[in-house]
């Protein structure tokens, strides 16, 4: 199993604070969605999110989302791959 570190970008927070997260998965459908996070954080801002037990030797697909009262916006689709697990061979006397 992988572990990443997502990293996004309050862009435009539109004059108020607002809530982030991210949403990934290994299609475009992404699958599952971290906590909304926060509610203070402003143009500019960056924030992160780590993510765990990423199937070795997949593409992950994410995205990131920023919301507050004016609404929310869905940031770029991006992906990366982890990395390929060497297999464990186990032998046995015969």
């Amino acid at each position: 199993m992988s572990t990443a570190i997502l990293h996004g970008t309050v862009s435009d927070d539109g004059g108020l604070g607002c809530e982030v997260r991210f949403e990934y998965g290994y299609t475009l459908a992404f699958g599952t969605t971290c906590s909304w996070k926060g509610g203070s954080y402003r143009t500019g801002d960056t924030f992160q999110e780590t993510i765990q037990n990423l199937l070795g030797g997949y593409r992950v697909y994410f995205r990131a989302n920023v919301r507050n009262s004016t609404g929310t916006t869905v940031g770029a689709t991006l992906n990366f791959l982890t990395l390929a697990k060497n297999p464990v061979v186990l032998t046995r006397a015969v």
